[in-house]
């Protein structure tokens, strides 16, 4: 893990809280119009997350996930701040060109079928299965909400780096393996 850097990646707020609690280890991404030459790209192995309430819809969540839409919604800080609360580490990211396969992926990560399968058909066929470990920070930093983080896009860069000393995972070792195991398996299939 590096010591300190500057990239974030935007993710639905819900999202970003199923992942915090441990309930997912994956995620999975189509990317946003803003996207370098149109496409989303896995540029980075390691970044914080920048929690966002854009477009998240209560169609493309599973149920399990409903109650953290509202929560998340209540617990956000005044407009204009942005909290960052966790670092990344992406330990697989496989790029799934087949629905099928996608669809195999269900029940490994918080989004319905209906909503993997917009994210699928956006633009081309496929998307990104990303599997995360998620490191809570010891301290939330607070950052401004500047105008270059708008827009519908996945990678942020900082204004600044942000420290990550002192990260704790969200999952030990054994339960990140035991929560990726299966996701990989099914990865390798496609």
């Amino acid at each position: 893990m590096l010591a300190s850097h500057d990239i974030a990646y935007k993710e639905w707020a819900s999202v970003t809280e199923a992942l915090a609690r441990g309930q997912y280890v994956m995620s999975l991404r189509k990317g946003g119009i803003h996207e370098k030459r149109g496409e989303f790209n896995v540029e980075h192995r390691e970044f914080f997350l920048f929690p966002t309430y854009l477009h998240q819809r209560e169609s493309d969540l599973v149920p399990e996930v409903l109650p953290l839409l509202e929560a998340t919604r209540a617990a956000a800080l005044p407009e204009g701040q942005v909290p960052i609360r966790y670092y990344v580490t992406v330990t697989d990211a496989v790029y799934v060109e087949s629905l099928e396969h996608a669809h195999a992926l269900e029940g490994l990560h918080p989004f319905t079928r209906e909503g993997v399968e917009m994210r699928f058909h956006y633009k081309k066929p496929g998307l990104w299965a990303i599997v995360q470990r998620l490191y809570r920070l010891p301290e939330v930093f607070v950052i401004p909400d500047e105008r270059v983080y708008a827009g519908c896009r996945s990678w942020v860069p900082l204004k600044e780096k942000l420290a990550t000393a002192g990260a704790v995972a969200v999952l030990d070792d054994a339960a990140f393996a035991a929560r990726s195991a299966p996701i990989l398996g099914a990865l390798r299939v496609s």
